[in-house]
């Protein structure tokens, strides 16, 4: 699924579409909170903030308000 888009934040594109609801239509048994978390932990931040710019452009943005405080 990830190679038919330039960038996973692409996959996004509505809340019907939403990854959360394509992988419950491959993995029925897929539960978000739990299994989401388990997915980003091994992927690794590093991956995650290098293959979607704007989830990483926003964890940059709060880097620096919390460099201010």
């Amino acid at each position: 699924m990830r190679d038919q888009f330039e960038a996973p934040e692409e996959i996004n594109d509505s809340p019907e579409a939403a990854p959360s609801k394509r992988i419950v239509d491959i993995f029925p048994r897929y539960e978000k909170p739990p299994m989401g978390s388990l997915a980003a932990i091994e992927i690794g931040l590093e991956a995650i903030r290098r293959e979607c710019p704007h989830f990483n452009a926003w964890l940059n943005r709060l880097a620096e308000a919390a460099a201010h405080f």
